[in-house]
């Protein structure tokens, strides 16, 4: 406890502002490793609580006198399921080779699958294990996504239909702020419904009324669609990115069948959609080859979107996780009239165009799609793939440990035995 204390103190008296960016970007590394340290502790502590019969309730013990929310304390306590079912995952994360961020992205899917889903994922420990160590968290989220998928025999049409189900819409007055707020809640395909309305309404209202996307703008476009005078009673359309075999043949193991958000949608209820809905089918070749649109207005037509987002899953700005539907289209080469083209578009959250406009961050597009981007003083930040619809596995950068920290669980070797059957990384 002395040491948690001056280690506490030494921090909260660190002056970062003398620091050059070398060294701050350094100990941000150092407090991420810091933090899964910690985090590991936490989970020792709520496997204590859990076992000891005089507590009557171990997420208690988490609360640290009210200083953490509950839903923290929650949080830690569902490791300990990922601790029962995937021993093998466990002891990497109490090994450091997997960050808590990732547990918890384990615990969440535990948490909806079925007893032979589970069955399944303990076959696929090690490809979950170097999936985490080597992703980032949303890329590995996706990619934990596909593997419960590829053990499941529907390939998420009963996944659907329970979201579908479970639909529902909340309504209440803030008491403090005296706002009115609606609480909605679709599965993923209604949701890109709503969203892709939402969105032509916003950017009709943007283009006329020359403001600026934001939380309040969206506000006003729902309400559009639903007063008189919006373009409420406009078929819903939804975007789905699909692999040219998938059309072609139908499902496969690397079948690629999502919407512009990385929501996966069963391959078999896109004849219903077809019904429903103006449904578009940005189908990309094994090649990732797509053909170029251009256009003479400013505004990225709904085409061009189309294809930014089979390319781009997210902001394009390094480590950016913001998704394409709320991003921004930025001309990289100032808007001259005619050069609203895809090699001049780029997907940027609302804080990375504002870092371009108001404070001198630039980005380079080169011919194979890597992006080069400079920090204001013109130095390189970095170079390299933008995120792609096929994210790449990397490994962990090499750190030294800050701490050496005895295991959590020991290690198993009892139901660890590799699949070799796994689809790979979701493509499109």
């Amino acid at each position: 406890m002395q040491v948690v204390g001056e280690a506490t103190r030494v921090l909260r008296s660190l002056d970062v502002s003398v620091l050059p960016y070398a060294s701050r970007v350094g100990l941000m590394h150092a407090l991420a490793d810091l933090a899964d340290v910690v985090d590991v502790v936490k989970t020792r502590v709520a496997l204590v609580d859990r076992d000891d019969l005089s507590v009557s309730d171990g997420v208690d013990g988490q609360l640290v006198g009210g200083r953490v929310s509950g839903r923290d304390a929650r949080r830690v306590h569902r490791r300990l399921d990922v601790a029962e079912a995937l021993p093998t995952v466990a002891a990497a994360f109490d090994e450091g080779a997997v960050p808590a961020a990732a547990v918890d992205v384990i615990a969440s899917a535990l948490g909806r699958c079925d007893d032979d889903q589970r069955e399944a994922l303990v076959e696929l420990q090690s490809e979950i294990v170097e999936a985490a160590a080597g992703l980032p968290v949303e890329v590995f989220r996706r990619r934990l996504s596909d593997l419960v998928r590829a053990v499941t025999p529907d390939r998420g049409v009963h996944e659907l239909q329970t979201q579908i189900e479970a639909s529902s819409l909340e309504q209440w007055i803030d008491p403090d702020s005296g706002m009115g707020i609606t609480k909605l809640t679709l599965d993923p395909i209604r949701h890109e419904e709503l969203s892709t309305q939402i969105r032509r309404e916003l950017d009709r209202i943007v283009q006329t009324d020359k403001l600026d996307y934001t939380a309040n703008t969206r506000a006003a476009a729902l309400l559009s669609l639903i007063n008189p005078g919006g373009t409420a009673g406009v078929r819903p359309e939804v975007v789905v990115i699909v692999d040219a075999d998938t059309i072609r043949t139908g499902p496969h193991d690397e079948s690629v069948c999502e919407t512009m958000d990385g929501v996966p949608v069963p391959p078999s209820v896109l004849d219903r959609y077809l019904c429903d809905a103006d449904l578009s089918a940005v189908v990309r070749q094994p090649d990732g080859t797509i053909d170029r649109i251009s256009k003479t207005h400013r505004v990225a037509t709904s085409n061009q979107r189309r294809i930014l987002a089979a390319r781009y899953r997210t902001c394009a700005h390094d480590g950016c996780d913001v998704p394409f539907s709320a991003c921004q289209i930025h001309h990289l080469a100032e808007w001259d009239g005619s050069n609203t083209t895809l090699d001049n578009l780029l997907p940027l959250c609302s804080r990375h165009h504002h870092g371009v406009h108001d404070h001198g961050w630039s980005h380079e597009l080169l011919p194979d799609r890597t992006v080069i981007i400079r920090r204001p003083d013109g130095q390189t930040h970095r170079a390299g793939q933008p995120p792609d619809r096929r994210p790449q596995p990397h490994k962990p950068e090499t750190r030294e440990p800050i701490v050496d920290p005895p295991r959590l669980w020991p290690v198993t070797h009892e139901n660890t035995s590799t699949a070799t059957a796994v689809p790979p990384a979701r493509a499109a």
